[in-house]
């Protein structure tokens, strides 16, 4: 099967970012248009002349600037923070300002970098390595512990998967921890989405970091 490219626009320039970008690009199982940029500044100038898929943004070069670079009108592609070290703060400021994912590039290397992009492309679905992952889902457990209230008039089922969900599980993986089928799980994520009015998994933990805070 024919991978389709995905045009990534990369900005950075740490050591480790540059040698993960020379491993994606020798890579031909994971078809990427890669187009580095060292500076935000010099992203930010450049969009014009260039569309991406998917935006990668070390999280070093953001100087705090997760707002500002939301604000961005012409920035329509997902937009991936990555770091080398786990850091609660950009996963927070991450999740806080809408951002699509978070990503330890130093855990890419055992990764299925393009099937999660794709996805996230395709059916944006925040993506995240599995330290991130893990310490998402520990952040949603601890900040949300009545996940779905009377407001919400959630099933007890509905509430375990729309917890699981946003703690960065896939579809499948959310089938094999409550052992129900993967269409029972599609049924349940659309009746959660449409009780809470978002259309999205991103969407749905702003709506619950939001509401339970």
């Amino acid at each position: 099967m024919i991978q389709k490219p995905i045009r990534l626009g990369i900005v950075g320039c740490s050591k480790g970012l540059l040698q993960f970008l020379e491993h994606l690009q020798k890579n031909k199982a994971s078809p990427f248009v890669i187009r580095p940029y060292k500076s935000l500044t010099r992203f930010i100038k450049s969009l014009d002349h260039g569309r991406f898929d998917c935006i990668l943004i070390e999280a070093d070069v953001m100087s705090g600037k997760f707002a500002e670079l939301k604000k961005k009108t012409h920035l329509n592609a997902p937009i991936v923070i990555v770091s080398d070290v786990f850091s609660s703060t950009t996963m927070y400021n991450a999740v806080n300002y809408g951002y699509s994912g978070y990503l330890l590039w130093t855990e890419l290397y055992s990764y299925s970098v393009y099937k999660q992009i794709a996805s996230l492309v395709d059916h944006h679905f925040f993506i995240a390595t599995p330290t991130v992952s893990t310490e998402l889902a520990n952040f949603v457990v601890s900040s949300v512990p009545n996940l779905a209230g009377q407001q919400e008039n959630l099933t007890m089922r509905e509430r375990e998967i729309a917890q699981l969900l946003i703690s960065g599980l896939k579809y499948k993986e959310i089938a094999d921890c409550l052992s129900i089928s993967l269409n029972t799980v599609s049924s349940h994520v659309f009746n959660v989405y449409r009780k809470i009015g978002v259309k999205n998994r991103v969407e749905a933990l702003n709506y619950f970091k939001s509401k339970y805070k």
